[in-house]
This record gives structure tokens, C-alpha cells and sequence, in this order.
């Protein structure tokens, strides 16, 4: 994430606006999630505002970034 993200509290969310279909089935692995250089900030990488559990495995996240969170 750069210095100018107007919302850096999360990298993914779910349903922060609602939801059509369950997201339980959602994987998100494989990715690389990190600050630009000289960024110090906490951030979540997936905010999930349902109660589906979605699976997060295989994500490398730079320090100050928590895996998820329930909102």
C-alpha cells in the first residue's frame, strides 16, 4: 500500500456493503502484502464483515499487518 490509500485499515474485504451469496467457499492465498519503504502504519489483510469463515493460508504480510479481523 502507498502513502495516498484514502482506506488503509484493510488490503481485502468482505462484504463491507452487504452480500448476495455466501462467502465461505473465498480463499485467498499466494500473496504478498506489504507497506511502500519508510511506511510504518497497522493495517488488516482481510476484514470480513460476515460470520463465513474464509480460508487465508500461504499470504506473506510485512510487519503491522494483522491477518484478519471481524467487523
Amino acid at each position: 500500500q502507498g502513502r495516498d490509500k484514502d482506506n488503509y485499515t484493510a488490503f481485502i474485504t468482505v462484504a463491507p456493503e452487504g452480500r448476495s451469496y455466501d462467502s465461505s467457499r473465498l480463499v485467498v492465498r499466494g500473496n504478498t502484502a506489504r507497506f511502500v519503504p519508510g511506511l510504518s502504519r497497522a493495517s488488516t489483510f482481510v476484514a470480513n464483515w460476515t460470520d463465513d469463515r474464509v480460508t487465508i493460508t500461504g499470504n506473506t504480510l510485512a510487519p503491522g499487518i494483522k491477518l484478519t479481523d471481524k467487523r
